[in-house]
C-alpha cells in the first residue's frame, strides 16, 4: 500500500516540476530585467549626472579658452593607445592636463598614418584592443575620458611611461 502511494506522489511531483520550472524561470527573468527608470539611474551612476557632465564640459571649455581655443593645455599627444584596427592619441600631463583627453582617433588608413606620426614624434604607445575599441565608441575627440574608462587608461598610461622610461633611460 505504501509503494503505490509513493509512486503516485513521485509522478505528481515530476509532472508539477516539468510545468513549474519553465514558469519560474520566465518569472525570474522578467523580474530581473531593469525598467526604464532603473536603466536611466544606472546610466547616470556610470556616466555621471548631468550636473557633473556640465561641470566637466565647463572646465574643458575653460581650459580650451585659456589655451587659445585648443581642447587642452597642450595639444601635443603624450601617449598612443592602439587596438587591432584603431589608434588614439591622448594628452596627459600631471599638472597641465590631469585627466587624459582624446586628441585624435583613427581607424584603418588613418590609424596607419597615426602610427607613423607617433613613431616620428617618438610617442610611448600601449597596445590594448579592449581599451582602444571602448574609447573609440565612448569618447569623442577633444573630450576627457569617461569615468568608466579612467582606471584602464590610467594603467595604460602608467605602463607606457614605465616602459618608455626603461627604454629611454
Amino acid at each position: 500500500m505504501f509503494w503505490p502511494l509513493f509512486a503516485l506522489f513521485s509522478v505528481f511531483l515530476i509532472v508539477t516540476g516539468v510545468f513549474d520550472v519553465p514558469i519560474q524561470t520566465f518569472l525570474f527573468n522578467r523580474e530581473m530585467k531593469m525598467g526604464q527608470s532603473e536603466m536611466k539611474r544606472e546610466r547616470k551612476d556610470t556616466d555621471g549626472t548631468p550636473e557633473i557632465k556640465a561641470e566637466q564640459r565647463r572646465l574643458r571649455d575653460e581650459l580650451a579658452e585659456a589655451s587659445g581655443g585648443r581642447p587642452t593645455a597642450s595639444t601635443d599627444p603624450t601617449i598612443a593607445i592602439a587596438g587591432r584596427d584603431c589608434v588614439l592619441f591622448l594628452c596627459y600631463h600631471r599638472l597641465n592636463c590631469p585627466v587624459p583627453v582624446i586628441l585624435r582617433k583613427g581607424r584603418r588608413k588613418d590609424a596607419a598614418e597615426m602610427i607613423e606620426i607617433g613613431k616620428r614624434l617618438d610617442l610611448p604607445a600601449v597596445v590594448n584592443d579592449v581599451i582602444a575599441q571602448h574609447l573609440m565608441k565612448a569618447v569623442s575627440e577633444g573630450e576627457t575620458i569617461d569615468t568608466y574608462s579612467f582606471p584602464a587608461v590610467a594603467q595604460a598610461i602608467y605602463l607606457a611611461e614605465t616602459q618608455w622610461d626603461s627604454i629611454k633611460g
